[in-house]
């Protein structure tokens, strides 16, 4: 039996407990508010005591400590959703390691079912475009969600491929308001990939696509529609639908997928710090381009 705590708001404890409930193999023994574990009350050191894996609803900096106090006392760690730097998330990395404990961060798979069904077909693809407009008036100043935007990206080009950063090319234009509503990033890769990241607020539909090319075939994801396009040359454009991402119970199976296997993953943590550090090179690129 694997004894779970829950540290977050009664709405995620109440979520969470009707998905578990549904694996025999899984008990909620306690649970607390982030604020409670915050203050180290007596229902966060009873979850410290009891549990073998404790399950934050999320993770930002006031947080930090808590998880690293988790993991000291050699406890596994779930988060559903976390914003920390990256040095902070090279910290939690040593610890879960020396500990031989796992570390698990389910929001990183949020495209985990549009990706799953192709990611084993991809093979060394020299090519990948990748274009995201957005034209929702409450978000025109391009700005305030670039970074959120790239480093989301820049997660989907780890999840097809690992390679270190070679060259960074960045263009961005003010085409028509006073701030940047256009941004073009181009990436080269030590693995000969070159990745093309366009960003937008035009008054054009909204998009997020994703096209691969590698040889014999295209790719093409929509991350909106939630399909999946293969053109291989044969006249035949193979599209599937794939419904349901990031959904609760996804992100659940993945969970026991992974303790059910090993007792340690930090992957989605390097990952992470990967895809951060990838951003804050791209937006130094872009800060400095506009000064």
């Amino acid at each position: 039996m694997m004894h779970i705590g829950l540290i977050g708001s009664t709405s995620f404890y109440h979520l969470y407990k009707n998905e578990f409930s549904k694996h025999p193999q899984v008990a909620i023994s306690l649970e607390c508010s982030l604020l409670d574990a915050l203050n180290n009350t007596s229902n966060f050191e009873k979850i410290l005591f009891q549990c073998e894996y404790i399950f934050f609803e999320e993770m930002n900096a006031p947080y930090f400590n808590l998880i690293t106090s988790c993991l000291k006392n050699g406890k596994h760690i779930i988060i559903d959703s976390l914003s920390i730097t990256s040095e902070q998330i090279h910290e939690i990395y040593s610890i879960a390691i020396e500990g031989n404990l796992t570390c698990l961060i389910l929001n990183d798979q949020s495209y985990y079912q549009l990706f799953k069904p192709f990611s084993k077909e991809i093979n060394n693809p020299f090519y990948i475009e990748m274009e995201v407009q957005n034209n929702n008036e409450s978000e025109k100043d391009l700005p305030t969600h670039i970074p959120q935007t790239i480093y989301q990206c820049m997660q989907h080009v780890l999840y097809l491929f690992k390679s270190d950063i070679k060259q960074i090319n960045v263009k961005s234009c003010k085409i028509f308001s006073e701030k940047i509503d256009f941004i073009s990033v181009m990436l080269d890769f030590s693995n000969g990939c070159c990745v093309h990241l366009k960003i937008t607020t035009l008054n054009t539909p909204p998009k997020h696509t994703i096209h691969v090319y590698q040889q014999d075939r295209i790719y093409t994801l929509d991350l909106i529609e939630k399909t999946i396009c293969k053109n291989d040359n044969t006249n035949n454009q193979n599209n599937q639908i794939v419904t349901h991402i990031n959904t609760t119970s996804e992100k659940l199976q993945h969970f026991l997928e992974v303790v059910n296997h090993t007792k340690t993953y930090t992957h989605s943590l390097l990952d992470r710090s990967f895809a951060l550090e990838l951003s804050g090179k791209i937006l130094k690129k872009i800060n400095s381009f506009n000064e």
